[in-house]
């Protein structure tokens, strides 16, 4: 007759159970049970990176398993998820004497898209070019589309939880102090090209900022609530152009900022939450003291 012990989990019949629903049987090498945990973590717009820790109670590393659950089924961690979209987000798990850690990182921002400058005019140095400012004692103004071909669908009434045109500074005037500027939305369904036509409607809403940033950097302008206020027109839809005004607010002489290489670029982040659920076995097998 062989003996043996086995142990089962709670509401188990240690007689009849199967393998998997037993913490010890004598006759195998198993981990030790220690605990079973289920964890949700909530990733928010503009995130790229999220870590949830939970205590695990022991006074060492321990040994453990990590489960995440996806819409295609369970899958174990670590996991790479690639997404038509291109989002490439990565789940891991690590753990040290107090907590088990649960990470996750993505390439892209959660509902980011960033967007090339589609065409920009000055009224000083013509089209393709983005210049505002004052020059020999002249204010300067400049106008930005950005044609909206991102990752991302922007629609009629979306939340907008925040907008950013990332301004390249490729030259910068010799005057001293800040350069003063004032920034509008082109307040069109969809504004297509800008030229030297200054007529078109301006957003109620604009924003004023002083520009220390040298030459060689990019420097933001928030332009969310300008956003806000462009594609909440009934008129707006996918796909559509939006454009901005520049223009000088009273900068001293000579103080002005250039991009000649239409490098600006528009990042928009929308409202929407990701949520994943994860189980964690932990063991009071010790992996390291």
């Amino acid at each position: 007759m062989t003996l043996g012990l086995k142990l089962s989990k709670l509401n188990k019949d240690v007689e009849t159970a199967p393998l998997e629903d037993l913490l010890f049987h004598s006759n195998y090498s198993m981990f030790k049970y220690h605990s079973d945990n289920i964890r949700t973590m909530t990733i928010n717009p503009g995130d790229s990176t999220k870590i949830v820790s939970f205590a695990h109670g022991l006074s060492y590393v321990p040994a453990f398993i990590a489960y995440a659950s996806f819409t295609s089924g369970i899958y174990p961690l670590p996991n790479r998820k690639v997404t038509l979209t291109g989002i490439d987000e990565n789940f891991y798990t690590y753990a040290d004497s107090t907590n088990i850690n649960i990470g996750w990182k993505s390439a892209l921002k959660l509902n980011s898209s960033n967007y090339s400058c589609y065409f920009n005019y000055s009224d000083i140095t013509g089209a393709n070019n983005a210049f505002v400012g004052n020059i020999q004692g002249s204010s300067a103004r400049s106008s930005m589309t950005f044609y909206l071909n991102g990752g991302q669908d922007l629609l009629q009434g979306d939340t907008i939880i925040s907008a950013t045109i990332n301004f390249k500074i490729d030259q910068r005037g010799p005057g001293n102090g800040d350069v003063k500027i004032r920034t509008y939305g082109i307040d069109v369904d969809d504004c297509g090209f800008v030229y030297d036509e200054w007529g078109l409607s301006k957003t109620t809403a604009y924003k004023d900022q002083n520009v220390a940033a040298g030459a060689g950097s990019y420097f933001g302008i928030d332009v969310k609530d300008i956003v806000q206020e462009i594609i909440n027109r009934p008129g707006w839809v996918d796909s559509s152009i939006l454009g901005f005004y520049i223009e000088d607010n009273s900068s001293p002489y000579e103080a002005n900022i250039w991009d000649y290489s239409e490098s600006s670029y528009l990042e928009i982040i929308t409202s929407g939450n990701l949520t994943y659920n994860f189980r964690v076995i932990v063991f009071k097998d010790k992996i390291h003291s």
